[in-house]
């Protein structure tokens, strides 16, 4: 792993209170890809969902360049629908709770860190962002 794949590696770690060696922000990432391969419409789908749930507020100082606000497990699963929770934790084979609780966390820092521009509509831009910042964790 080079240098910077370290520092975001740590830094991801770091932001889900993972002392682990990865395993966590690793499992994260690679749910965040599936979540949003699998989601209707990829990323821009996902984050229109999450708008059109309530979550607007959030979802933009994720994009923007502003603090990111958190959500919970619980906004989470209400705005996606349980059935979404429940499939993606048995990829992984996890609970909807445990489901629900790392992508509350992950999604806010994944989102920010993919869009650097303050731009979340170009869905090209966005898949390669979201696919670099999973290579990066992963090698």
């Amino acid at each position: 792993m080079g240098l910077l794949d370290s520092i975001a590696g740590k830094a991801i770690n770091s932001f889900l209170d993972d002392d682990s060696d990865g395993g966590s922000s690793a499992t994260a990432m690679q749910m965040v890809m599936s979540l949003v391969q699998s989601y209707p419409g990829g990323l821009s789908g996902l984050l229109s969902k999450l708008t059109s749930s309530g979550l607007g507020e959030q979802v933009q100082s994720w994009v923007s360049g502003d603090d990111n606000q958190s959500i919970d497990a619980e906004q989470l699963t209400s705005s996606l629908g349980g059935d979404v929770i429940s499939n993606l934790g048995q990829k992984f084979n996890l609970g909807s709770q445990e489901t629900s609780s790392l992508l509350s966390k992950a999604l806010p820092f994944i989102i920010d860190k993919i869009t650097p521009d303050n731009d979340a509509g170009d869905e090209d831009k966005l898949q390669s962002g979201l696919s670099s910042l999973v290579g990066s964790l992963l090698k």
